[in-house]
């Protein structure tokens, strides 16, 4: 087995030398091309091989270099197409599964070498979809004048370490134990979890695409009340001053949402919703926050969290009732605490 692999190599642009024998090119495409600058474009790899689905054991490269198609506006038959291939418009679950793979069959304390450029896609989507940090990374504008910026960003797949223990291990039993109160299943946690995930998205690149909907901004107000019940009741109990500056910046989020929402219902020719870079910052900033404690809480404390979702809901679902029949219109509720714990005990 070769020490690196590069499983979408193209025409190997980027390789001082192009027939390297450390490294196993691999591609999906077996091609011949004329450039219009009549340069031969060869796609002839090694191995043809899909990167969503590498035929590799795990562990198996020291070095992973990935070179994805990053373009979405792009012609399939124009010379940037054929030379870096064409991103799909709904990109984002084919290049996790790119990346995943690549990850599973890099060796521990292993090294992954990814080119990006953000053309149509910004890098801060990109790290999003991949949940994975660089350890660091290269940033060099490109000559063009659509001001793309190209990168190079490296990973490092540390090692889990465990203590050595030669002793046979006992098989687990894991106890069993009974909770007071309502019954949480598996899926309703997990079902809970694709809308932590599904609206984290929806803040970092629907709405700010102007492409989000009613039931997007239905999804935003609910995910931001359900976080500041957990952040506000039980992550900073006690800690007044932090729960105080939380407060302040979670408030100024419903106040941008809430600014969105009447911004759109002002200019009714328009079916968008479209807020200020301020605002989508603050969102950004306060979703990030509490799509982290969700994410934790669903893990550690699943049926409490699940008990504060529906709290939630229930509240936002009465507030919504109460003003339909007075002839108001909707908007973002700030619930005070008392009334949170009122609606806990109701679900309880």
């Amino acid at each position: 087995m070769k020490p690196v692999l590069d499983p979408m190599c193209g025409p190997r642009m980027f390789y001082f030398d192009k027939g390297n024998v450390n490294v196993l090119f691999g591609d999906i495409r077996w091609e011949t091309h004329w450039t219009r600058q009549y340069k031969k474009l060869e796609i002839h790899p090694d191995k043809l091989m899909d990167a969503r689905k590498l035929e590799f054991p795990d562990n198996s490269f020291y070095l992973v270099v990935l070179d994805p198609p990053h373009l979405i506006n792009c012609g399939k038959t124009s010379d940037m197409g054929r030379s870096y291939g064409v991103l799909e418009k709904e990109w984002h679950a084919g290049m996790k599964k790119i990346f995943d793979e690549a990850w599973r069959v890099l060796k521990p304390n292993g090294t992954l070498i990814f080119k990006w450029a953000d053309k149509d896609v910004t890098l801060a989507e990109l790290l999003y979809v991949l949940k994975r940090q660089p350890l660091l990374g290269d940033k060099k504008p490109s000559a063009n004048k659509a001001g793309t910026n190209r990168f190079w960003l490296v990973f490092l797949k540390r090692r889990k370490t465990m203590p050595s223990n030669k002793k046979p291990r006992k098989a687990h039993k894991p106890i069993k134990i009974r909770l007071p109160g309502s019954h949480y299943s598996p899926a309703m946690v997990t079902e809970l979890k694709s809308i932590v995930n599904r609206t984290a998205l929806i803040i970092e690149i629907t709405l700010p695409r102007g492409e989000a909907t009613d039931d997007h901004m239905h999804c935003i107000q609910d995910f931001l009340n359900w976080g500041g019940i957990v952040v506000y009741l039980r992550r900073l109990k006690g800690q007044e001053e932090a729960k105080q500056e939380f407060f302040e910046r979670f408030q100024e989020a419903l106040h941008a949402l809430n600014d969105i929402l009447n911004r759109k219902n002002a200019k009714k020719a328009t079916n968008h919703y479209v807020g200020t870079a301020h605002e989508l910052d603050v969102l950004r900033d306060v979703g990030a926050e509490i799509c982290s404690i969700l994410r934790e809480g669903l893990e550690t404390a699943p049926r409490r969290t699940v008990r504060e979702f529906m709290a939630v809901k229930k509240l936002i679902d009465d507030e919504h009732e109460r003003r339909e029949k007075l002839g108001l219109p909707h908007g973002v509720h700030e619930m005070d605490e008392d009334l949170i714990l009122k609606y806990l005990e109701k679900v309880a």
